[in-house]
């Protein structure tokens, strides 16, 4: 039974990388056609520091179109998630956008949506690169995913815990309501955005073409 050479979760297309050993790095120069189908990096840890440099150059462009700094940024493994043996996953590299909401008197809450971008390697060759999200207000984790219409489930954190803050019911859930249009409305579709670019423009980005009953995935090249 065939199987995709790539698992894509939330990145727009499988953007597709190559990382060599030692034994490898000729590999450029002397096969021209598979250097048409890869974007090459000497490591993980290479890659990493480029994007971490990159994403620190571009924080007045995040700043714009998400209300806030890419603070946080790192290069390296702070994101743990697996998906089997067939698609190990590492971090690369990523960052936290972070807001605080004052919900009473000295009273604030801190909002943070990290974005960690991960390799993950192909079933058959390669590697793919994506990026996985996380919400936290005040460092809870709020198991923030996407519903059916594509935008992320609704946060609804002082409404459970409004009696930390000494603040009643209606202006809990007026905060809740910032707190989620911040997060589902600007901060991640424009980060994902974002994203989507800087990997595109350091990887060879695939579209799926075509799959057949048994599994087996087609792709098309898109730059």
């Amino acid at each position: 039974m065939g199987t995709s050479n790539f698992l894509i979760e939330n990145a727009s297309a499988a953007y597709a990388v190559k990382f060599l050993e030692n034994s490898e790095r000729h590999i450029i120069e002397e096969d021209e056609d598979d250097s048409d189908q890869w974007s090459f990096w000497w490591s993980v840890e290479r890659l990493g520091e480029f994007l971490k440099e990159a994403i620190e150059k571009d924080h007045i462009k995040i700043k714009k179109v998400t209300y806030d700094l890419a603070r946080s940024v790192y290069a390296g493994d702070r994101v743990s998630v697996s998906h089997g043996r067939n698609f190990y996953e590492s971090g690369v590299c990523g960052f936290t956008l972070h807001r605080d909401y004052n919900v009473a008197k000295e009273e604030w809450v801190t909002v943070e949506v990290d974005i960690g971008i991960v390799s993950r390697n192909g079933y058959y060759e390669g590697s793919n690169l994506d990026y996985v999200i996380g919400v936290n207000i005040d460092g809870m984790n709020m198991d923030w995913e996407r519903n059916k219409n594509g935008q992320g489930t609704e946060l609804e954190y002082l409404k459970y815990n409004y009696y930390r803050y000494g603040i009643t019911h209606k202006k809990a859930a007026q905060i809740d309501r910032w707190i989620d249009q911040w997060v589902n409305q600007h901060a991640i579709p424009a980060i994902e955005d974002y994203v989507n670019q800087l990997l595109q423009a350091h990887s060879a980005a695939y579209l799926i073409a075509g799959r057949f009953s048994n599994g087996e995935t087609l792709y098309q090249k898109i730059n």
